[in-house]
């Protein structure tokens, strides 16, 4: 048994242990080349069960985003309406998700779990940060330079000057 037979015997036991594998089931067939393995991958294994853990937080995420960059730029009222409003409707569309998936599809409980609570995890700080950076944008793109106050006429900057205090005029 040479070193390539032992790596390729490794690296089957892994395949077989990550996507479990149901060994009965292993088909060989002839092809130009040589033989060809073609595995029976099993569906309710845990690869399967990251993946749609992975994609239920993606989905979620991208609601929300579309959501909030729709109401972005309306009042504060109409914008936490929404978001606020979304937010609930995809809680609960997330929880039947998962309950269909761990109760009626039956996916790997364990890869699952932890899938889909490190990816809401980080999806949702990427959703926290979205929302402050848009802030920030908005926030700095009302203030006026200071460009901008330094190009007023004469007569303006005169005016100022000039002007009495409202409360110096009641003294």
């Amino acid at each position: 048994m040479g070193l390539s037979d032992w790596t390729h015997g490794r690296m089957c036991d892994w395949v077989h242990s990550v996507f479990q594998v149901d060994s009965t089931v292993v088909e060989t067939r002839p092809t130009e080349v040589g033989t060809r393995n073609t595995y029976n991958v099993d569906a309710n294994g845990p690869l399967l069960a990251a993946l749609i853990a992975l994609s239920i937080g993606v989905g979620n995420t991208l609601i929300g985003y579309v959501v909030s960059r729709l109401t972005f730029g309306k009042d504060l009222n109409t914008f936490l309406a929404f978001v606020f409003g979304s937010l609930g409707v995809r809680a609960v569309l997330v929880v039947s998700l998962v309950w269909y998936c761990l109760a009626i599809l039956e996916v790997h409980q364990v890869s699952f779990a932890l899938t889909f609570s490190i990816s809401t995890f980080v999806f949702l700080m990427g959703e926290i940060l979205f929302f402050h950076r848009s802030y920030e944008q908005s926030k700095r793109s009302m203030r006026l330079p200071v460009s901008e106050l330094l190009k007023k006429n004469a007569l303006e900057m005169i005016k100022a000057m000039t002007a009495v205090h409202p409360l110096l005029a009641q003294a």
